[in-house]
């Protein structure tokens, strides 16, 4: 017997400390924060209808659309200590502000007086007038002597009442329904494990009474129920802001230089190319309602990439003098909510590696000889023309004319046509279809190859062009 009623002194310890636990963590991930309540069974959220922040509003569930209707938050502010510490007020979302204006409240309909008739005679003066007090309904989810279903109650936003930080007695169902007092105080008991569902019990009744949708229908009633520990009467209460992005890890980081010798022809117009490399990993819990990442890193754009993605790996423009710089990263996740939809990852920040290189450009890969087939689709002869920018203010060379070299269908299997370049001159050259003159530097309507540069080299490349 000894070691029995140790045990259950035990056990009742354990869940005490786990009911403590679990409200400590409620309250750090919640208290202040935009979340959205969505009905386990139903996947109904609360909703304030038609968004309309006033005095009296209903609130009712409705199907997820991820507007403000659907954002609320919780508090504690100014609940009296006798309520509890895992007690709170469920309000419109107003950006982290405690002190809002209107709470959820559950409360009565006023009662209703039914009409007697004007006593215009001696008659006796009837009774007073019957109080007509919502019913209580039963539902077939437990026994319907046990369970207890309030349908007449009315779920609104109301201003906030204060209670007094003194002992009074609570409601049966029964006193409640007859006094239209309104009710906004709320424990949200965690589900044993079941992540972030939740139980939404009033405080205000001396039995477990629970939120729960009276059916499935989108814009229907909420009710208050005696507690049966259904799917029904369960609640996923999440953040509108996605799960931050963990464990965020910045690794082959490097800075590089390179030259591009583009276009090769044009050695004059070479640059060096400045880039920062790595790679990004970090962790994801899930990707609930998240629409995209965004990579965020210091002197670059950010980049946007899909929401399941916990790997990245970056190549972008730098600058010469970010070399020695340090860089940050961060990683933002969006999600489909209006407000409060952002989340960041915490910074991973390294400086790159970098070594420098050679400032020595190597050599030009110049032109020794062009070679020009004649495939004209009009099957006309052209003439060659190479201007040489290197002699006095530029000059023009006519090579020649180049007969069409088409055979029957085909054309480019007979032999080119070979100009020999001077090394170290600077060249365009031109092909025209009609008339002798020299071609203008610029494109003309005689051109069948446009004017094109390049540079000459003694013992260089052969550069091919194609007339068509």
């Amino acid at each position: 017997m000894f070691n029995k009623e140790i045990y259950f002194i035990i056990g009742v310890l354990s869940l005490l400390i786990l009911s403590s636990v679990c409200n400590i963590v409620f309250a750090q991930v919640f208290s202040n924060t935009a979340v959205y309540i969505q009905n386990v069974e139903t996947g109904l959220v609360l909703d304030v209808q038609g968004n309309v922040k006033e005095n009296g509003t209903k609130v009712w569930p409705f199907s997820i659309n991820y507007g403000l209707a659907q954002v609320f938050q919780v508090s504690a502010a100014d609940i009296p200590d006798r309520f509890g510490s895992d007690v709170w007020r469920i309000m419109p979302y107003d950006k982290g502000n405690s002190e809002s204006d209107l709470y959820i409240s559950v409360k009565a309909p006023a009662p209703v007086v039914l009409a007697t008739p004007t006593n215009t005679t001696n008659a006796p003066i009837p009774a007073p007038p019957e109080l007509i007090a919502p019913s209580e309904v039963m539902s077939s989810d437990i026994p319907s002597s046990t369970k207890k279903t309030l349908k007449n109650l009315v779920f609104t936003l109301e201003e906030k009442r204060e209670f007094e930080n003194s002992t009074s007695p609570l409601f049966n169902t029964t006193e409640f329904i007859l006094a239209p007092s309104l009710k906004q105080l709320w424990k949200i008991v965690p589900v044993e494990n079941e992540q972030n569902i939740y139980f939404i019990e009033s405080v205000h009744f001396s039995e477990k009474m629970v939120i729960e949708p009276l059916d499935r229908s989108s814009g229907g009633t909420l009710v208050l129920s005696s507690f049966t520990g259904s799917n029904l009467q369960k609640w996923k209460i999440t953040r509108t802001k996605p799960t931050t992005r963990g464990d965020l890890k910045l690794t082959n980081f490097k800075w590089e230089r390179t030259l591009s010798q583009e276009p090769w022809y044009k050695p004059w117009k070479w640059h060096y190319v400045y880039k920062i490399k790595g790679k990004l990993t970090w962790s994801i819990d899930n990707s609930l309602n998240v629409t995209k990442q965004t990579i965020r890193m210091t002197n670059s754009t950010p980049i946007d990439i899909a929401p399941n993605r916990s790997i990245y790996e970056f190549d972008v423009k730098s600058e010469e003098s970010f070399k020695t710089d340090v860089h940050c990263f961060v990683v933002a996740a969006d999600s489909k909510w209006t407000t409060d939809n952002r989340s960041l990852s915490d910074p991973a920040c390294g400086v790159p590696a970098y070594s420098d290189p050679s400032t020595t450009r190597p050599p030009v890969a110049g032109v020794g000889k062009l070679l020009i087939r004649n495939c004209h689709n009009d099957k006309k002869s052209v003439r060659l023309w190479t201007y040489d920018l290197t002699v006095n203010s530029g000059q023009w060379k006519d090579n020649g004319t180049l007969d069409s070299q088409w055979q029957g269908s085909n054309c480019g299997s007979a032999a080119p046509k070979e100009i020999t370049i001077k090394d170290n001159h600077i060249y365009l050259i031109a092909a025209t279809d009609c008339g002798n003159s020299q071609p203008p530097l610029t494109q003309s309507s005689c051109d069948k190859l446009a004017p094109y540069q390049f540079q000459g080299k003694e013992n260089g490349t052969s550069l091919t062009f194609q007339i068509d």
